[in-house]
């Protein structure tokens, strides 16, 4: 059937997704805090996607390849350095 996802029209899928979507939206998702030593060893296993991303998009995503805590997304957006 052309236009439908392999489980469900998409009218029926963003009715059924919207409470996941809300949530995750509200802050409310716990996102544990990765120490600087923690975020160096996984750096290297995101390199490269990092780089792809940003050459696709033509965005700047070296702040993704700090070790450095910034916070989370949340705390960056009402801090005004989201």
């Amino acid at each position: 059937m052309p236009g439908r996802g392999p489980f469900a029209r998409p009218e029926l899928w963003r009715r059924a997704s919207a409470p996941l979507v809300a949530r995750l939206q509200t802050g409310d998702a716990h996102r544990p805090s990765l120490t600087p030593a923690q975020r160096e060893r996984l750096l290297p296993a995101f390199a490269d996607d990092i780089r792809l991303l940003a050459e696709i998009t033509g965005e700047d995503f070296s702040d993704w390849t700090s070790t450095r805590d910034r916070g989370s997304f949340a705390q960056r957006t009402r801090s005004g350095t989201g």
